[in-house]
């Protein structure tokens, strides 16, 4: 049986192959998730990939794919064409702005009867960190997306897909005066040991009461999203230079 670190690994290397995008076709897209996936789900020649859910509740796509799956060809294609010459918030901007809306985002919940399968993008970002997606898409991986970015970009990164462990992170520096590109970092007031980060992206407001944020699992995106600096349960722990 693969294990699931035997598919990061291999999905880590796949963009290494150096396949051009043309090699599939274009994903199409309708509302929010796209024809083809839901035309993947439905596809009985699918069916041996679904097996019971360990859970009940219903949750975020858990299932992640075999590393010979088309779809997660697919999205080892769109990162090997990721532009090797940007820094990391144009690189972050490029894959939100770039890749096809369908891989930016969580896939669909599983059902009552079945795991779905999990945006094998997002899977892939976990390769850049020491922690596994242990469910699927749905596990937090804002710290994940940044971390591959970093790294995609030669920069130092924390190797933990926890948005805590970028905190006192000692090679990238904190800073009061952030500029855009440097990373921001949230806290929980309520549980401290959980947040958020993500590329800051300049203030949103003339009294900095607010930052736009560029980066993973915003709204189950990739996005650009205003989040307020001190105010309610998330607030701003730090902001850090990138070189």
């Amino acid at each position: 049986m693969i294990s699931r670190r035997d598919i990061l690994n291999a999905i880590a290397a796949a963009p290494l192959l150096g396949i051009g995008l043309s090699v599939f076709p274009a994903i199409s897209m309708a509302d929010d998730v796209g024809s083809d996936i839901e035309s993947w789900i439905k596809d009985p020649a699918h069916s041996n990939y679904f097996d019971p859910p360990k859970v009940s509740q219903t949750q975020r796509g858990s299932l992640i794919l075999a590393p010979t799956d088309a779809m997660v060809k697919k999205a080892s294609q769109i990162l090997a064409g990721v532009p090797a010459n940007l820094s990391p918030i144009e690189t972050a901007r490029w894959m939100m702005n770039k890749v096809p809306a369908d891989f930016t985002m969580e896939w669909p919940p599983d059902t009552p009867a079945h795991k779905l399968p999990a945006n094998p993008l997002i899977v892939a970002f976990f390769a850049a960190t020491k922690t596994a997606p242990y469910q699927g898409d749905e596990t937090a991986w804002c710290a994940a997306f940044v971390c591959w970015v970093l790294n995609h970009c030669g920069k130092p990164y924390s190797n933990d897909a926890g948005s805590k462990s970028f905190r006192k992170f000692a090679p990238l520096p904190p800073t009061t005066t952030p500029v855009i590109g440097d990373i921001v970092v949230f806290k929980h007031l309520s549980s401290p040991n959980q947040g958020h980060v993500a590329f800051f992206d300049g203030f949103a407001d003339d009294a900095k009461t607010k930052v736009w944020c560029l980066g993973g699992n915003q709204g189950n995106r990739i996005s650009r999203k205003a989040f307020t600096v001190a105010k309610g349960d998330l607030r701003v722990d730090s902001y850090h230079h990138v070189a």
